[in-house]
């Protein structure tokens, strides 16, 4: 998103680019992906939750970015 802006004018960087994250906060914090998978099954109700209420709405997860021209913004979101 921050290459999409940037490449139409926009003064971006990762810093502006805020993030609807669906990794849990614990998660994002740890030291390496080995952590990470091992501590990611701690998670799967919270996963399946997410799921659960996106398939509720005839819905799926995934990441959406949004490029505003004429706000002069972007934003990344699930």
């Amino acid at each position: 998103m921050v290459i999409l802006g940037r490449t139409i004018g926009l003064d971006l960087d990762l810093s502006t680019l805020p993030i609807d994250n669906i990794v849990p906060e614990p998660l994002r914090a740890v030291a390496s992906v080995d952590d990470f998978l091992a501590r990611l099954p701690e998670y799967d109700d919270y996963f399946d939750n997410l799921r659960n209420e996106a398939v509720a709405q005839q819905q799926v997860l995934r990441y959406v970015g949004v490029v505003d021209a004429k706000g002069s913004s972007v934003k990344l979101s699930r």
